[in-house]
């Protein structure tokens, strides 16, 4: 699926080409996002508030399909590389600080230690993606 922007009055919407696949590395859930934020706002606030209004009620994404507009909580990313580098490396302190608290007190939610490692490859997914699309651009100019 190819998808393409439009933003109308505060609304995002996402419009679906049923011939194409969209890229996965680059959508991300709202649950994903809103995981995110609870996990770097002690180290960042600041950061977590940008990530947090990627998500803010005035953004509810729409998704074009077959020409019926349908209600998604799937957010296309477009952060530039500095921003993408400080969520990246604010959630491995995070990871890596709740891994060690769960190691040395052998206390712990080893389920929530797997959402944050899931949170984080697919942070770390988009990354690639990113570093994919700047290569390409790199190489056309």
């Amino acid at each position: 699926m190819n998808l393409s922007n439009l933003t109308v009055s505060n609304m995002t919407i996402l419009t679906v080409d049923a011939n194409s696949t969209p890229n996965k590395d680059k959508l991300f859930d709202r649950e994903t996002l809103q995981f995110t934020v609870k996990l770097i706002r002690s180290h960042n606030p600041s950061l977590a508030l940008r990530i947090q209004n990627l998500i803010a009620p005035s953004a509810t994404p729409y998704i074009q399909y077959n020409d019926e507009p349908h209600v998604t909580d799937q957010f296309k990313l477009n952060l530039d590389s500095y921003t993408l580098k400080r969520v990246v490396d604010t959630l491995a302190i995070a990871g890596q600080e709740l891994a060690e608290q769960v190691l040395l007190t052998e206390q712990g939610d080893h389920n929530f230690l797997l959402e944050v490692k899931s949170s984080i490859g697919k942070w770390i997914a988009y990354a690639r993606y990113h570093q994919n699309q700047f290569e390409r651009v790199q190489s056309n100019s």
